[in-house]
């Protein structure tokens, strides 16, 4: 069957949210606010008067979610940034996928020259290539929303943090130089000088930081809201300099500190409120530049985050069946994850689902290419993503083999609504002044979206072809 194209979009994407364009205008520059694990109802649950400024202004949607598995970091921000999910864009997990010929692990990029391993245009590319004098920018202490927001031909993208090392600190996919200072200073994609100006705006390794009446004395910057601070000090150093047409800023304390204390802890409180203030700091700049008016501002997360304290180790249980064992190539674990197996033949494939949906407290798994499995592993089943995929039940984290307890309280992945319910925030010229719509969803519903009910709500991947339809390009 030949594959039928729209607007350039393939047609496992996102359509363009028209209900809340408004035509008779266009931004003359778009920032777009990622937030690292903005689950929905943090919203309504914590003081949040800079985000809510930005809604009175434009639209949020109660109800938009991720729409795949696994709901994750690279998934979810290649999705915002291609309008397509993983099947079609090819970003499967969230730091690597294993290739079983060679028995190695592929970033979302290549170390060496940085090119991205991305197979859909992103926003910032088809921009681009309409328009050359366009200039486009990122920013995040991660590498990996920095880099798969701006793009292949971005003019400026600037990062602190490679999880590629960090991986290889823990011992997980990889063996060999851990986390060190170099974490810590801002640099340039592969083969790029970073600019000058970010030199000064260093991010201390330790801090000691009191924020909201919670003290935070001498723990990694990483794990606190303290680091979203420096993150826009770097943006708007970023701002100044550059002056860019498509500008992208990834705040990414509320994931951290989400995994570390719960989605209902004072902590994570903390961090949401924490993340709107950096948020008005950038509307003061918007502002002052006389920019806030003719700015489409865009604020969207890529997954959610649920409490999970309880764990399950998959590989100890397939010790019981030694043939399944052994035909596992890798296992990726997480609160949903899979295995890639060395024989993919059918018989092979059969005994290892069979096998796994025995195993206490699944909820079940899926051969990756089964025309029958639910939407959520359809849209999934590109050839990185492992070949088996496991749906843990609603409270269980898969471990690592032998781990008795998940190494943080809480996690993303599944699709389960709070997992998958997500930020989704547009406002500014040429978006309809709408505020709050939609109805929220059961964000303590252990099932996952019914196929047709999901079909009617709008979709992370609809922001790529609702900024494209804004913009006019």
């Amino acid at each position: 069957m030949t594959k039928v194209r729209k607007n350039g979009l393939d047609p496992l994407g996102g359509t363009a949210l028209t209900n809340i364009i408004d035509t008779s205008q266009r931004p003359r520059r778009v920032v777009f606010v990622g937030v690292d694990a903005g689950r929905y109802d943090y919203l309504e649950r914590f003081d949040v008067p800079n985000i809510n400024r930005i809604i009175e202004r434009g639209v949020s949607f109660r109800n938009s979610v991720c729409g795949s598995f696994i709901s994750e970091t690279s998934p979810g921000f290649a999705s915002l940034s291609t309008g397509v999910y993983a099947k079609s864009h090819g970003v499967c997990t969230s730091r690597s996928w294993f290739d079983r010929e060679s028995g190695e692990f592929h970033y979302f990029y290549d170390e060496k020259t940085g090119e991205l391993r991305l197979e859909a245009p992103t926003l910032a590319d088809i921009w681009k290539s309409s328009d050359p004098k366009i200039k486009v920018a990122a920013i995040s202490t991660k590498d990996r929303p920095s880099m798969l927001l701006a793009g292949r031909e971005a003019d400026v993208v600037a990062y602190s943090y490679n999880e590629l090392t960090s991986m290889r600190a823990l011992g997980v996919h990889y063996k060999g130089a851990g986390v060190n200072e170099e974490h810590y200073v801002w640099k340039e994609r592969p083969g790029r000088t970073t600019p000058a100006y970010l030199d000064d705006i260093r991010i201390p390794r330790k801090t000691d930081w009191i924020g909201n009446g919670i003290r935070h004395l001498g723990v990694d910057i990483a794990d606190i809201p303290e680091i979203d601070v420096h993150i826009m000090d770097a943006a708007l150093a970023m701002f100044d300099a550059e002056q860019p047409d498509l500008f992208f800023i990834t705040l990414v304390s509320v994931n951290i500190v989400g995994h570390l204390y719960g989605t209902n802890s004072p902590e994570i409180r903390e961090s949401v409120e924490e993340t709107d203030r950096q948020i008005g700091r950038l509307l003061e700049y918007l502002e002052s530049r006389g920019w806030l008016d003719e700015t489409l501002i865009v604020v969207a997360s890529d997954h959610g985050m649920t409490d999970r304290p309880n764990s399950l180790d998959v590989m100890s249980h397939l010790a019981n069946s030694p043939d399944v064992a052994a035909n596992v190539a890798y296992y990726l674990s997480g609160s949903s994850g899979g295995i890639y197996l060395h024989d993919t033949s059918t018989k092979a494939v059969e005994r290892a689902v069979a096998a796994i949906r025995e195993i206490p407290n699944i909820r079940d798994a899926w051969y990756r290419d089964d025309s029958e499995a639910p939407w959520f592993i359809r849209r999934f089943a590109h050839p990185h993503c492992p070949d088996i995929l496991i749906l843990a039940d609603y409270s269980y984290q898969l471990v690592e083999k032998g781990w008795a307890k998940p190494s943080v309280p809480a996690h993303h992945g599944p699709p389960y609504l709070s997992d998958i319910n997500v930020w989704s925030i547009f406002s500014g010229p040429g978006v309809k002044p709408l505020g709050v719509i939609g109805d929220p969803l059961d964000l303590t519903s252990h099932e996952v979206l019914d196929e047709d009910f999901e079909a009617q709500l709008p979709k992370q991947v609809d922001v790529h072809p609702t900024i494209r339809a804004i913009c006019g390009f």
